[in-house]
């Protein structure tokens, strides 16, 4: 009887060991982006810049998701259901003259606009099956997508934005780089919200404190309210 293993035995063992690799490399990497996760985290809480939030958020779920490029549109207010492009990672090195940041996108349209009116994260492998695809912008910036997955930026059961990841550099796009991304996003917008907290109470306190000629802290207190309009 030979000592060797069968030929089906050697591929078998051969096939798991490749298994058990596979999952130590996920393990590792799931590792690393909840060590990346929970930096963001600590450094969001300490801006009070939209810019500098935008630009964090699409420097670290560049990384993350492991794609080529990701961008942060956010709605203008002033505009019903305009998205204006806050800023993109700097993993595709744009001219100042390609760069789709203040690039704006009308109510409702592509994938970023379809986003915004569903509330709903989406996935796409080939965007050019797909009809919400708009190709304007990538027309501008001289930018190719092939792949794309878009995530909406929440606040308070409020939509303020998209963080779209565009091209991953390996293979497709996976759940689990969906769940990245909806992590990453729901931190993102709730630090995003807080520069604008932060302006209109102090446009209270400033209001309040002028109605009160006699105001001192002592004697007077902050109004409190449960949400500002």
């Amino acid at each position: 009887m030979s000592d060797t293993l069968p030929e089906a035995g050697a591929a078998e063992l051969d096939r798991i060991n490749d298994e058990f690799r596979r999952i130590e490399e996920s393990l590792r990497q799931h590792t690393r982006a909840l060590a990346q996760l929970n930096r963001l985290g600590q450094e969001l809480t300490a801006m009070l810049d939209l810019q500098q939030i935008a630009g964090l958020l699409s420097r670290v779920a560049t990384d993350i998701i492991n794609t080529e490029s990701v961008s942060v549109w956010l709605l203008d207010e002033r505009i019903a259901g305009e998205l204006v492009c806050w800023t993109s990672s700097d993993h595709v090195l744009y001219d100042s003259e390609h760069s789709p940041v203040n690039l704006r996108l009308p109510s409702g349209q592509g994938i970023a606009g379809w986003v915004v009116q569903k509330g709903e994260s989406v996935v796409v492998q080939d965007v050019r099956s797909d009809p919400r695809f708009f190709s304007g912008i990538e027309e501008q910036i001289d930018f190719r997508t092939h792949s794309l997955l878009a995530v909406p930026l929440r606040a308070r059961n409020t939509i303020i934005g998209v963080l779209e990841a565009l091209n991953k550099l390996a293979g497709e796009f996976t759940a689990e780089d969906m769940t990245l991304a909806e992590t990453l996003a729901a931190s993102a917008a709730i630090a995003m919200t807080m520069p604008v907290w932060s302006k209109r109470c102090a446009v209270i306190r400033l209001t309040w404190k002028c109605a009160t000629p006699n105001w001192t802290r002592s004697r007077t207190r902050w109004p409190t309210t449960s949400r500002i309009p």
